[in-house]
């Protein structure tokens, strides 16, 4: 395998797919997230654990919730557990209030329209005031073993529901257009004090390489738009019953929901097994769950097209979960340079470094 990266197919092919035009999508940052970050520390977030359990402890107190909040994860969104319910806090540095309403009003009517999306519980973002600014807070069903992902199976079935939703009025409302090349670009300016020079030139290869291969997909006809989950986090869909007993499997988490190729959600799988050494059966799985859902040419299987979405898809990942840098996460930092080294090559040579999932 040559060293380098790959090009940008010429032919983009796809098999018959069923699913009908639909619309879907949502902004990742309400505003460019470098231009929010303190002076002094332009990589760190004012966004920390300790203020975060800070404002939940005031929301649990809003609540009437004695109890002490258990942090469930934290991030550019961060959970905690108040007895049955999970509260999550959004970093106003992210997100706006209008985004996150967005979010409350997706998956409400994406569970209405029969897919199993979790809902919350009020369709309400509450806001909560602490050391002068308001941080949006909304509310949902706590799922015991929420971290026990579905299998790839399930995955499938779940997310083929969701791609074959009949998008009305009110649902496209809340959507817009995946746009992966503008993450990309914010995330390559907030890492600069970070990444080195060879990364930094890396990353503006893959960044131009990216913006040719979408605009390539944008402007082929053949590739329906669906409501694409976009999460690449195995947790955020569930194999564990909800609380009250309702069995899953359960997408819990649609803020990263969008516009765009179905076959983006096929992306999630296959990542595995090209980045973090997982067995290639799971994308065969899930494709069986997906066809069992959505018949069998559902998906794209043509190796065109798949090496187009991954010359967008691998730079968009590695800005998505490493823009958590300004966490100050040093096992994260550690792993953001071997995830940018890999870029240089081709998934099966040699050179190229495994990924680690790193825990946040």
């Amino acid at each position: 395998m040559q060293r380098g990266s790959p090009r940008i197919p010429p032919v983009l092919r796809r098999g018959t797919n069923p699913i009908n035009h639909l619309a879907g999508g949502r902004r990742r940052l309400s505003r460019p997230l470098a231009e929010a970050l303190p002076a002094d520390k332009p990589y760190f977030s004012a966004w920390t654990p300790s203020r975060a359990r800070t404002v939940a402890k005031l929301l649990a107190g809003q609540l009437g919730f004695s109890g002490e909040p258990e942090l469930l994860r934290h991030g550019n969104s961060s959970r905690f557990q108040l007895g049955d319910t999970t509260a999550k806090l959004t970093n106003p540095e992210c997100t706006s209030p209008e985004d996150v309403q967005r979010e409350l009003d997706f998956a409400q009517l994406c569970h209405d329209s029969g897919a199993p999306v979790l809902t919350p519980r009020e369709n309400t973002v509450r806001t909560v005031t602490q050391g002068g600014e308001q941080f949006a807070a909304t509310l949902w069903p706590h799922i015991p073993e929420a971290d026990k992902s579905a299998d790839p199976f399930q995955a499938g079935q779940v997310l083929a529901t969701l791609h074959q939703l009949r998008l009305n009025t009110s649902i496209a409302q809340k959507l817009a257009p995946v746009d992966p090349c503008r993450v990309i670009a914010q995330f390559i300016d907030l890492i600069t004090p970070v990444a080195t020079s060879a990364e930094r030139t890396l990353l503006r290869e893959r960044a131009q390489l990216a913006r040719a291969a979408w605009g390539e997909l944008a402007s082929h006809r053949g590739l329906p738009q669906v409501p694409v989950h976009l999460n690449h986090h195995d947790s955020s869909i569930t194999g564990s019953p909800l609380h009250d007993g309702k069995p899953g499997p359960w997408i819990v988490n649609t803020e990263c929901s969008g516009l765009g190729p179905a076959e983006l959600d096929l992306l999630r799988v296959q990542l595995r097994v090209d980045r973090f050494g997982a067995s290639p059966h799971i994308v065969d799985d899930f494709r069986a769950g997906y066809a069992a859902v959505a018949g069998t040419e559902a998906l794209s299987d043509c190796p065109e097209l798949l090496r187009t979405l991954r010359c967008v898809w691998e730079p968009f990942v590695i800005a998505e979960r490493c823009s958590e840098l300004v966490y100050d996460e040093p096992e994260l930092e550690a792993e953001f340079h071997i995830r940018i080294d890999s870029l240089r090559y081709e998934p099966d040579d040699p050179h190229a470094q495994q990924w680690t999932h790193v825990a946040h």
